[in-house]
């Protein structure tokens, strides 16, 4: 049975569709927005093989806008990029190795589905919205920029969002993202010189799952 999950929709209890929500020969394919302009995301529900479904490239993002992000004048069109971050392993022969026991995940991450990706950017601001789809994980990343370019060995950026939408915008020069976590960034590239790279760096590997600790129940989104 196939079944859609959203992550963090302020919307009616059915829409969580998990696999027995429906009922045989039955179908639910509406989804009103009910969210304030926010990051959300969505996967495969299907019945016993969600975690593998994710792994094998079946998660997205769900984008909700408001007039805030007319007012705000944030970067967009090729200035604000999609970035779901998970972690993989690789057979010799290029196809994907699945281990549901790699309680420290995989060892390759892969943002949106591409091994060590390079993205050109121009001297501006950056809007990067970023996931972490990994099914186990914890990440902690950081811009890490050639000593010669700037005093510092980071590149500071601002934090707007996360998965509830808009926050006060907070200066850091990395963050910590967990598995399912959205992270909402301004990064501005205009001190760069163009011939030089910055690298997105996971400066401590992958922090093992823990197990839940906090109360479970219905969600509601962003109030």
């Amino acid at each position: 049975m196939q079944a859609f999950s959203p992550h963090g929709f302020h919307a009616e209890d059915y829409a969580t569709l998990e696999p027995s929500r429906a009922k045989p020969n039955e179908a639910i394919y509406g989804y009103t927005n009910h969210d304030r302009s926010c990051m959300l995301w969505y996967h495969d529900h299907a019945m016993g093989m969600s975690a593998l479904n994710v792994y094998a490239g079946l998660p997205g993002l769900y984008l909700v806008r408001d007039p805030v992000d007319e007012r705000l004048g944030l970067p967009r069109g090729a200035f604000e990029v999609p970035l779901i971050l998970r972690d993989r392993t690789f057979n010799q022969d290029g196809s994907l190795a699945y281990t549901m026991t790699a309680r420290e995940g995989e060892d390759t991450p892969v943002f949106n589905g591409k091994a060590y990706p390079f993205l050109a950017v121009e001297p501006r601001r950056y809007r990067l919205r970023i996931l972490n789809a990994s099914n186990e994980p914890f990440w902690r990343l950081r811009f890490d920029v050639p000593r010669d370019v700037l005093l510092q060995p980071q590149l500071p950026f601002w934090l707007i969002g996360t998965d509830g939408g808009f926050r006060a915008p907070l200066k850091m020069l990395d963050f910590l993202i967990s598995s399912a976590e959205r992270y909402d960034l301004i990064v501005d590239f205009s001190g760069m010189p163009r011939t030089r790279s910055i690298r997105c760096h996971s400066f401590t590997g992958p922090l093992a799952y823990s197990p839940t600790v906090l109360a479970r129940g219905e969600g509601r989104g962003s109030q």
